[in-house]
């Protein structure tokens, strides 16, 4: 969130400061990559209507960088296997009534495509998602941002530095002093702390999710769709011959970025059950990350209404990699009184939550 927000101010010739504190278990570097608007859940109209902005900002970048920022190309199935009926089929009507572009198929189709795959009662299949590499997107954004003249810094912010009128800048927690007319608070799940000192209470708390990577033949996996189940877990074939399969959603975690026997054990039992033909591949890496949840999945964004200057962008949940981005690019917009295709007020920080 702060790499992007950085690319989108030195686009605008606004100069600003990246403070990271570096945190173990920040949501980016643990992320699988699946980009797919089309078919991304999410509580209602407003949430999916960013979901399909997030997924138009990716393939502009995509273009834009080249090659250079981690993303490719995918098919994507949604799969249903045995009592899972029930959900598949209200997930299918849902992406009908919104107009997804999604078709059914055969479970013989799906199974020549990802040959793994278990038995299956029921695929849904679409034909143009994305997949995305966090940890090289967020250097793209990085270089990006600092060749417009964006400052990275590493440290830990120890509060937000005020005075009457509003934020001055932030005071770190070695004692420096950074000035800035206005602050971006992207710190993902550690948000919460920062703003409240300011009597500012925000519904977002770290969730913890775990991850493994798997080795398959790469010759195998290229062609390999994604496929995404409706228990919320999903594997991620890469064409350089690794499956990503996850991921486990801890909430009350606290801020313990760390693996466990049964975060590992769901995530094991859910890759075994929808592609038993994967139970050989070699491991090759556990992750885990400390997503910002919201209370009620909506990301928070734009200005705190308690103190002048300060912006939130946070709370994206399991949806930082495809949302994120543009939800960066639209508090930037918002910030500097830009006109914005979106509507926030759905995303406004103090709008009243409802657990979903």
């Amino acid at each position: 969130m702060g790499s992007s927000a950085a690319y989108h101010l030195a686009e605008r010739g606004l100069a600003c400061t990246v403070v990271d504190a570096g945190h173990p278990g920040r949501a980016t570097s643990a992320g699988a990559g699946i980009l797919s608007g089309a078919t991304s859940g999410g509580p209602g109209p407003a949430y999916w209507a960013l979901a399909q902005a997030g997924d138009q900002y990716h393939r502009r970048l995509a273009q834009e960088s080249r090659g250079g920022a981690g993303y490719g190309r995918a098919s994507l199935a949604i799969v249903a296997l045995a009592g899972d009926h029930a959900r598949w089929e209200a997930l299918r009507q849902n992406l009908r009534d919104r107009g997804a572009p999604v078709r059914q198929v055969e479970p013989a189709t799906l199974a020549q495509a990802f040959p793994p795959i278990g038995p299956v009662e029921a695929v849904l299949w679409h034909d143009d998602a994305m997949r995305v590499d966090g940890r090289l997107l967020e250097d793209w954004f990085r270089t990006a941002a600092e060749s417009g003249g964006a400052r990275f810094t590493s440290g830990v912010v120890d509060r937000l530095a005020m005075d009457g009128r509003g934020v001055t800048g932030v005071v770190l927690a070695s004692g420096d002093h950074l000035a800035a007319d206005a602050v971006i608070v992207a710190a993902g799940a550690w948000s919460t702390g920062l703003v409240a000192p300011l009597a500012a209470t925000i519904p977002i708390a770290p969730q913890r999710g775990q991850i493994v990577h798997l080795a398959v033949p790469a010759a195998q996996g290229a062609s390999w769709p994604i496929l995404e189940g409706v228990r919320g877990h999903y594997l991620l074939p890469w064409p350089d011959g690794h499956v990503v399969a996850g991921a486990s959603r801890e909430t009350g975690s606290g801020y313990h970025a760390r693996l466990t026997a049964a975060g590992q054990a769901e995530v094991l039992e859910e890759l075994l059950r929808v592609a038993p033909g994967l139970a050989d591949a070699e491991v090759r890496e556990w992750r885990v990350g400390l997503r910002p949840a919201s209370a009620d999945g909506v990301p928070l964004l734009g200005r705190l209404s308690e103190v002048e200057g300060v912006h939130l962008l946070a709370g994206h949940g399991a949806g930082g990699l495809l949302v994120g981005p543009v939800s960066a690019q639209l508090v930037v917009d918002a910030l500097v009184d830009r006109e914005i295709p979106i509507d926030l007020t759905p995303f406004r920080p103090d709008r009243p939550i409802e657990p979903p």
